[in-house]
C-alpha cells in the first residue's frame, strides 16, 4: 500500500514537484460553503458557488495530471480513465445504493420512480441532462426533495474528463494552445452569460456554460504553475481571492443570474489562491488552508459533497424543519459518513490492482445494468407501488390531473397550440350533453378539473378543460420571467387570445387560477418591490402593471356577450411533505398538526371584482377546507393534494362533491 504522502502527491499533482495541502484546504472552503448553504444557514445565500470553486480546482489538478504526460509522450487515455473511475465511482455507488435502500421504504411511487431514473442518470454521467429536463431549475422548490440532485455537478466534471484530454491533445499537437485556450475561455464566458439570460436551467446545469470555470483552472496549471511572484504579491493575491470567494457566498443568492458573469469573480478568486501557493513560502491565507484539520476536511470533501444532500433531501421529504439542531445533526452525520467512506472505501478502492477492463466492468457496467433493470421494473410496477398498495393510492401518478389530463393541460414550454378544437377527452361534468363552456386557467385550473367534474354532473353542465401552466386566463397575455424566450411569451399570449374568443361562444366560462400570484406580481411591479415574474402581451411586451385592467376588461366582455362567469379561487395549500410523512407513518392527518395556517390577504382584487360584478359566481374552496384559521389537506383521511399547492384528481372531485352538498 502506498504511503499517504505518495497517495496525495499522485492524486493532487501527478508528476509535479510537490503536493499542495492548501488545495485540499480550498476544497474544505468549497464543500463547507455548499453544505452550509444547503442546510439553510442564514447569511450564506450564495454558498452554491462552492461548486464553482471545485470546478476551478478540478481544471487545475486534472490538467496537471494530463499535460506533463503529453509533454513527455507518456499520456495514456486508458490509464487516465482507469484512475478516474477508481477515484469517483466506488463512493458514488455506495451513496447511490444507500440512498436507494432508504428511498425504497418511504418514497411514494412517482417520487421513487423519478429517483431511480436520476440514479441511472448519475451512473451514466448524465444527471445534469436529467435534472435540466425534469425540473423547473436548480433553485426550484420542487428540487428540495431530490436526493441525487447534487450529482449534476459530478456529471459535468465527468464530461470534462472525457472531453479535456482530447482537447489538450489537439492543442498540444497544433502548438496553438494559448490561442485555443484564450479563445475558448472568452467564448465560454460570453456564451454562459447569454444562456444565463435566455435559458437559465440549461446555463446552470450544462458544461458549455461551465467550461470557462474549468478552463481557468486548466490555464493556471499550464501557464501559471511555474510563476513565482514575490511573497507580497502572492499574499495580496491570496487575501483578495479569499475575500472575493467569501463575498460571493454572501452577496449572491438563488435570485441571481448564474453562472455567467456572476460566476467569474469566484473563479478568479480561486485562481488567485492557487497561484499564490506557488513557491516555497506560503502566504498567510494558504498557510491557514494548510492547517491539518482544515486539510483533512478537504481530503474527505468528495464524500462529504455526495453524502450531505441526500440527508437534507430526506429531511425535506419527511417534512422535518431544518432547525439549528437538525442542521448541526446533518453536518455532523455528513462528516462522520465522509470520514468512514474516505478511509474504508476511497483509500481502499483507489489502489486496487485491477485491470482497466475489470475496473470498468465492476464499477460501471454491472451497476448500470443493475439500475437499468431496476428502472424497467419501476416503470412496470409504477415505482414499486405494491409497497403502499391500498394505503396511499391517492398519491400515485394515476391520480395526478396534470398527467392523466395531459391532452387538456400543457406546460409553458411544451404547448399544444395547434389543437384549437374541442377535444372529447377533455370534457368534464355531464359529458352526455354538448359543451356548455370552457374551464380555462393555469396549473391550478387543471387541478380544479375534478371539482368541476363533480360540479358539472350535479348541475347538468359539460365543461371543456383547456389549461396552461404558469399562464393566467386572460386574453393576449402570458406569464413568466423577463428572460424567457420571446417565442414562449408570444405563442402563449396568442393561444390565450384564441381560447378567449372561443369561450365567448358558449354560455359558461370557468376562470380558475392562482390569482394571488399574478396580482402580487403586478403589485410588486407597481410598488417597486423586487420580483422575478412578469406578464407579457402577444408581442412580448411587459404589461405587468396592467394586470388588473386586463382582468376587468375581460370580465366586462364576457358579461357583454351574456356569458356566465364562474371564478374559482386557488386552494390554500399544505405542508405536503409533512402530511405525506404523517400518512406513511400511520398518523391521524386530520389533526391540527398537519394543517396549514390560512393565507390572509391577496384576494382583495378578486373580492373587488365579484362585488362590482354581482353576475359572477364565485367559488372559494377554502371555505370548505379552512376552519378557525387552519386549513386541512385531507378529506376522510385521504390526502387531497398532489404537491404543496395543487389538488390531486380524487381530492378535487371529492371537494366538488362536498361543495355541491353544501
Amino acid at each position: 500500500m502506498p504511503s499517504m504522502a505518495k497517495l496525495e502527491k499522485t492524486e493532487n499533482s501527478m508528476n509535479s514537484a510537490k503536493y499542495r495541502p492548501d488545495i485540499d484546504g480550498l476544497r474544505t472552503l468549497a464543500v463547507l460553503m455548499v453544505i452550509l448553504y444547503h442546510v439553510g444557514v442564514q447569511g450564506i445565500s450564495g454558498g452554491f458557488v462552492g461548486v464553482d470553486v471545485f470546478f476551478v480546482i478540478s481544471g487545475y489538478l486534472i490538467t496537471g495530471i494530463i499535460y506533463p504526460k503529453l509533454q513527455d509522450g507518456s499520456f495514456s487515455y486508458q490509464d487516465f480513465y482507469l484512475r478516474r473511475i477508481k477515484r469517483i465511482y466506488p463512493t458514488l455507488l455506495l451513496v447511490v445504493a444507500v440512498t436507494f435502500i432508504a428511498s425504497y421504504f418511504f418514497m411514494m411511487q412517482t417520487d421513487f420512480k423519478e429517483f431511480i431514473n436520476s440514479a441511472l442518470a448519475s451512473l451514466l454521467s448524465l444527471s445534469n441532462f436529467f435534472f435540466m429536463l425534469n425540473t423547473g431549475g436548480y433553485f426550484d422548490q420542487s428540487t428540495d426533495n431530490l436526493p441525487l440532485l447534487h450529482t449534476w455537478s459530478l456529471s459535468v466534471e465527468e464530461q470534462f474528463y472525457i472531453l479535456w484530454p482530447i482537447i489538450l491533445t489537439l492543442a498540444f499537437r497544433f502548438k496553438k494552445g494559448m490561442f485555443i485556450f484564450i479563445a475558448s475561455l472568452l467564448l465560454s464566458i460570453g456564451y454562459s452569460q447569454y444562456l444565463t439570460l435566455t435559458n437559465p436551467s440549461f446555463a446552470y446545469y450544462m458544461i458549455p456554460s461551465r467550461a470557462f470555470e474549468l478552463l481557468i483552472g486548466g490555464m493556471c496549471s499550464i501557464y501559471l504553475k511555474n510563476t513565482f511572484p514575490t511573497i507580497k504579491i502572492r499574499s495580496l493575491l491570496a487575501s483578495l481571492g479569499a475575500i472575493i470567494i467569501i463575498a460571493s457566498s454572501l452577496i449572491l443568492s438563488k435570485h441571481s443570474n448564474f453562472p455567467g458573469l456572476n460566476a467569474l469573480p469566484v473563479c478568479l478568486g480561486t485562481a488567485m489562491i492557487i497561484i499564490a501557493g506557488n513557491g516555497n513560502i506560503y502566504p498567510s491565507v494558504n498557510k491557514t488552508l494548510s492547517f491539518k484539520p482544515i486539510v483533512y476536511i478537504g481530503k474527505i470533501s468528495y464524500a462529504a459533497y455526495l453524502w450531505h444532500w441526500p440527508l437534507i433531501a430526506f429531511y425535506n421529504y419527511r417534512g422535518l424543519p431544518l432547525t439549528p439542531l437538525n442542521q448541526l445533526t446533518i453536518i455532523i452525520t455528513t462528516l462522520l459518513l465522509s470520514s468512514i467512506t474516505f478511509h474504508f472505501i476511497e483509500n481502499k478502492t483507489r489502489y486496487l490492482n485491477f485491470s482497466f477492463q475489470k475496473t470498468v466492468l465492476i464499477f460501471f457496467v454491472l451497476p448500470v445494468i443493475a439500475f437499468t433493470g431496476i428502472t424497467i421494473a419501476s416503470y412496470k410496477t409504477d415505482g414499486f407501488a405494491y409497497r403502499f398498495k391500498g394505503y396511499i393510492d391517492e398519491l400515485s401518478a394515476e391520480n395526478d390531473p396534470s398527467k392523466i389530463r395531459s391532452d387538456c393541460h400543457t406546460s409553458y414550454y411544451k404547448n399544444n397550440w395547434d389543437i384549437k378544437k374541442i377535444i372529447p377527452e377533455c370534457n368534464i361534468g355531464d359529458t352526455s350533453r354538448p359543451v356548455d363552456g370552457y374551464l380555462w386557467g393555469d396549473s391550478f385550473g387543471n387541478a380544479s378539473a375534478g371539482f368541476f367534474d363533480s360540479y358539472g354532473k350535479a348541475n347538468g353542465l359539460n365543461f371543456q378543460e383547456r389549461t396552461i401552466s404558469w399562464t393566467p386566463p386572460i386574453p393576449a397575455t402570458s406569464f413568466g420571467r423577463p428572460n424567457f424566450k420571446n417565442e414562449y411569451k408570444t405563442n402563449t399570449a396568442s393561444f390565450t387570445s384564441w381560447i378567449f374568443n372561443e369561450s365567448l361562444k358558449y354560455k359558461y366560462v370557468v376562470l380558475s387560477a392562482d390569482w394571488r400570484q399574478y396580482d402580487k406580481c403586478s403589485r410588486d411591479e407597481i410598488t417597486g418591490i423586487s420580483h422575478e415574474c412578469a406578464l407579457f402581451d402577444s408581442n412580448g411586451n411587459n404589461i405587468t402593471r396592467d394586470y388588473r385592467n386586463r382582468v376587468e376588461s375581460m370580465i366586462k366582455e364576457y358579461i357583454k356577450h351574456g356569458v356566465n362567469v364562474i371564478i374559482f379561487n386557488s386552494v390554500n395549500g399544505i405542508d405536503f411533505n409533512k402530511i405525506k410523512s404523517g400518512k406513511i407513518s400511520g398518523k391521524d392527518i386530520s389533526t391540527k398538526e398537519y394543517m396549514k395556517k390560512e393565507v390572509v390577504g391577496g384576494d382583495e382584487f378578486i373580492h373587488y371584482i365579484i362585488k362590482k360584478y354581482p353576475q359572477i359566481t364565485y367559488i372559494d374552496p377554502n371555505n370548505i377546507l379552512c376552519k378557525n384559521g387552519s386549513c386541512t389537506g385531507q378529506i376522510n383521511g385521504k390526502i387531497i393534494y398532489r404537491d404543496g399547492g395543487h389538488l390531486n384528481w380524487s381530492g378535487s372531485k371529492e371537494l366538488g362533491r362536498l361543495f355541491v352538498k353544501e
